[in-house]
């Protein structure tokens, strides 16, 4: 089935409003507790413009403080990490190339710095999205199945990310 994440309304909205804004992809970061295949979003930081070392329509990098941030903000509460990123243009959701490279190097570093928390990345375009999950390692990710946000229809995910070039 794979993983469900659900979503309190009022920071999903957030979430929607931060990643459709601009003309550049944009990025946040999510906290996330566990209980069996669900991840329940805690808290959501919004990922401004200063804290990227580039930021373009097509690839985002995200700055090594800000980084260093986001893993001491998971650090701090315990709590597992969850990316969320938006694609422009109007194709189905899924991980890039670039994506999948980055994702290859961050994983393994953010499981070991957050003492094998799972990590979840979530990828939007226009009106879909897709993720993965590591949950019982850096290099064995699973589909995340589907968003659940309070009283609205489940988004199902794409699951066009699991067949992409990666090195798990």
């Amino acid at each position: 089935m794979g993983v469900i994440v659900r979503v309190p309304p009022a920071l999903a909205d957030q979430l929607d409003r931060h990643l459709s804004g601009g003309f550049d992809e944009q990025l946040a970061f999510m906290l996330a507790t566990w209980s069996g295949d669900e991840a329940d979003i805690v808290d959501l930081r919004l990922i401004a413009t200063k804290a990227f070392d580039l930021q373009t329509p097509w690839h985002l990098s995200l700055s090594d403080e800000e980084r260093a941030v986001v893993i001491k903000w998971a650090h701090d509460r315990g709590s597992a990490l969850v990316e969320a990123h938006a694609h422009r243009g109007g194709q189905l959701a899924e991980f890039s190339p670039s994506d999948h490279t980055g994702l290859d190097a961050f994983v393994p570093h953010v499981w070991w710095r957050l003492r094998h928390r799972p990590y979840i990345a979530l990828v939007f375009a226009e009106r879909t999205f897709d993720g993965l999950a590591w949950r019982t390692g850096p290099e064995t990710p699973e589909p995340v199945a589907a968003l659940r946000t309070g009283g609205r229809a489940d988004r199902v995910a794409t699951g066009l990310s699991t067949r992409g070039p990666h090195t798990w």
